[in-house]
């Protein structure tokens, strides 16, 4: 029994260190993609929904050739850290992040979209603080947030551990 632990606190270190780096950079990506006008969004809106269409196997295949020692990704990454990042934890948490983009700022994004354009002044005037944030009308995206912090707990649990903890 003790020979677990390691494995279900490695498992539960990805999954909170996923969560929280695509709890801080999806909030910001989702944002960008609900309000800009940029040419270039649904660019980069396919490029965050490429894992949805890419078979696992597939997405994992190209993720190990980028990180491999073979590519220029993975030979910088070596050269300034001194491990290879294939196989390794930063390899594994660079993944999670990859696999889970979409599964993060979609549903952030659908939230910021639901916002009433005649509530957003309301928000930048009495929004959460000073700073960048101010504006956003995070109370009202809430919702946004709350479905996906379970999903993405989720969908660690069923990767890395079955049966995974948040069933």
């Amino acid at each position: 029994m003790n020979s677990y632990w390691p494995w279900w606190l490695g498992s539960l270190a990805l999954a909170s260190m996923t969560t929280l780096i695509l709890l801080l950079v999806g909030t910001t990506l989702a944002w960008w993609l609900a309000r800009s006008k940029a040419w270039w969004k649904e660019l980069v809106g396919a490029v965050v929904a490429m894992p949805l269409v890419l078979p696992p196997t597939v997405l994992g295949y190209y993720l190990l050739s980028a990180f491999g020692s073979g590519s220029a990704l993975g030979r910088a990454f070596t050269d300034v850290l001194g491990h290879p990042l294939a196989f390794s934890f930063a390899g594994l948490l660079a993944a999670s992040l990859i696999f889970n983009l979409p599964f993060a700022i979609q549903p952030m994004q659908r939230a910021f979209e639901a916002i009433p354009a005649d509530v957003r002044p309301a928000a930048a005037c009495c929004g959460p603080g000073k700073g960048p944030a101010r504006g956003w009308g995070l109370p009202d995206h809430v919702p946004g947030q709350g479905i996906r912090v379970p999903s993405s707990c989720r969908i660690q649990g069923n990767l890395f551990f079955p049966p995974g903890p948040c069933r």
